[in-house]
């Protein structure tokens, strides 16, 4: 497997190229507006620190490791915008964003609404869709992967819906 690291205008640019690939093959793919591209990127750069931070933090090796793994699907996987037929998604439960569950080209989705949540929140909802592509597929263990990260990062977690669901 080769990994790369990407500076923010390749980010731009591979998402272009994703865009046209897929629209050649017939696939319904929306692109996100300019603005809230940036602060996609933005709050991809935000969760990068903090998972980071997470990975120095962690005594586990194995905590170290699932940690690494969700930084780089996080550094690899394209954000796309929510594409119009899974509308009811974004409606269920104030959801920000989702992933399908095909993890071998799970992308992040992101719904209408999120341009309204801050940069630090959308970083923390980045961290909970890529700790779903990292192969966590319930709620609760996902929403105890990111409330995780964030204590090791020393940051103050934003309050989603699953944390009263599951009583964490």
């Amino acid at each position: 497997m080769v990994c790369m690291r990407f500076n923010k205008g390749a980010y731009a640019l591979i998402n272009a190229l994703l865009l046209l690939v897929l629209g050649a093959c017939g696939a319904q793919v929306n692109q996100l507006d300019p603005a809230l591209l940036e602060k996609a990127e933005g709050a991809r750069e935000v969760s990068l620190t903090w998972l980071s931070e997470a990975i120095t933090a962690s005594n586990d090796l194995s905590e170290r490791s699932s940690l690494q793994r969700i930084k780089g699907i996080l550094e690899e996987r394209a954000i796309l915008a929510a594409p119009s037929d899974y509308k009811e998604i974004c409606d269920q439960h104030g959801t920000a964003a989702f992933v399908i569950d095909d993890l071998s080209s799970s992308y992040i989705y992101l719904c209408e609404g999120v341009g309204e949540t801050s940069k630090s929140a959308l970083a923390q909802i980045l961290i909970h869709e890529a700790t779903h592509i990292h192969g966590e597929r319930d709620e609760c263990n996902t929403t105890r992967w990111e409330l995780k990260i964030m204590d090791l990062a020393a940051r103050i977690p934003h309050k989603n819906a699953y944390v009263d669901e599951c009583g964490l």
